[in-house]
């Protein structure tokens, strides 16, 4: 059963320091037992005094990794990131920091971000939808299910930075009968 240790601060500065030295015990040792920490940090700006404080801790930042509890489906660079918001306070540290996501609904492989699909390698986690493979397939079922329309449209925003790769991927097979 887990049992919270509830503690209440009246003063922002004085709760981030201590927030950030027990952590920083906690993840001093963590190295010294097992030779490296992983360190789960929430989101959102609440702990963000206490993330600050802690990246001044003088750890061999090498030796931890560090990844949000959650994230927005946003760019990294998106004031609502989190990985965004941990990467502001912690890059100068050494320390690796892992995203939840890519927003950016790139292919994987193709941006290098893993080796291949079924077997990513390093430390990947997320989700690929592969949303814009199934285009051509979902055209070839729309003609299958209104046969002889011939004529398929597709609106798609030039701004959004996939769409030259799903445009690519649209284009049904000849055999599908569409133009």
């Amino acid at each position: 059963m887990f049992e919270a240790d509830w503690r209440t601060f009246d003063d922002t500065e004085v709760m981030a320091q201590r927030v950030a030295s027990y952590v920083e015990s906690l993840v001093r040792s963590a190295i010294a037992a097992r030779g490296s920490a992983t360190l789960a940090l929430a989101g959102g700006k609440t702990p963000v005094p206490a993330f600050r404080e802690l990246a001044e801790a003088r750890l061999d930042w090498s030796d931890v990794t560090l990844l949000p509890t959650d994230d927005r489906l946003v760019a990294a660079d998106d004031p609502l990131s989190n990985v965004g918001l941990i990467r502001q306070c912690f890059d100068r540290t050494g320390a690796s920091i892992m995203a939840l996501t890519d927003a950016s609904d790139s292919d994987p492989v193709e941006a290098g971000m893993v080796a291949s699909l079924n077997r990513p390698g390093g430390n990947a986690t997320g989700v690929n939808l592969l949303v814009n493979e199934l285009e051509a397939k979902r055209l070839g079922l729309l003609n299958q299910l209104v046969p002889g329309n011939g004529i398929i449209g597709a609106l798609l925003n030039p701004q959004f930075p996939p769409a030259p790769r799903q445009a690519a991927r649209a284009r049904p097979a000849p055999s599908a009968g569409t133009r």
